[in-house]
């Protein structure tokens, strides 16, 4: 899992899935313009489940001010990926 904070090449940020033996990376989360993943957490067994977590920190704050429509949208989001099956 890799929790990707650029500005090279795209403008959201996003959480990837490096499969380690193909090495293919999988985009499986997007943040918001001018935000960073982070908080990356993956939890194998919550109640019978796995899921992956992750944060998007400051949207619109590090570039695309200028996207930000409502000022509500400055607040930070917690995602999750999942249900799995228990990850070993």
């Amino acid at each position: 899992m890799i929790a990707e904070d650029t500005d090279q090449g795209h403008q959201n940020d996003a959480v990837w899935a490096l499969n380690l033996d193909s090495k293919k990376l999988t985009r499986i989360m997007t943040g918001v313009y001018g935000s960073e993943m982070t908080g990356l957490s993956v939890v194998p067994n919550l109640n019978g489940f796995g899921y992956i977590f992750a944060a998007v920190q400051h949207p619109f704050q590090e570039t695309d001010q200028n996207m930000l429509q409502d000022k509500n949208e400055l607040s930070g989001y917690i995602g999750y990926v999942g249900h799995f099956p228990v990850l070993k």
